[in-house]
């Protein structure tokens, strides 16, 4: 029923809902570099549900269609620590983190 002030309004047809709880955080997988790095800036990518968002770091990646994603990241000299964040469109939140240490 509605109200409006003091009036109530007649009764609304009975109708059904269903809540799914969807705790599953999106797959994620990062190419991150092996040993150390050599240059300033590197091409990272990787996979991850399709619709996910992908960050690394605060910056948001390019995500295609299927879900692979690239980012060209800067790299400082010496240890970098690199977080990839991935999230679906029901906030579950997938990370993977790497230190990548730079020498150039």
């Amino acid at each position: 029923r509605g109200l409006r002030g003091d009036l109530e309004g007649g009764a609304s047809p009975v109708r059904e809902l269903t809540l799914i709880q969807d705790r599953r955080p999106p797959a994620l997988t990062v190419n991150f570099p092996e040993g150390a790095v050599r240059r300033p800036e590197i091409d990272l990518t990787g996979h991850t549900d399709p619709g996910a968002k992908v960050y690394v770091g605060d910056e948001p990646a390019r995500v295609d269609d299927s879900g692979h994603f690239s980012c060209r990241l800067r790299l400082k000299r010496g240890v970098n620590i690199v977080v990839v964040e991935a999230e679906d469109d029901t906030g579950n939140v997938a990370y993977r983190s790497r230190i990548i240490n730079a020498s150039y």
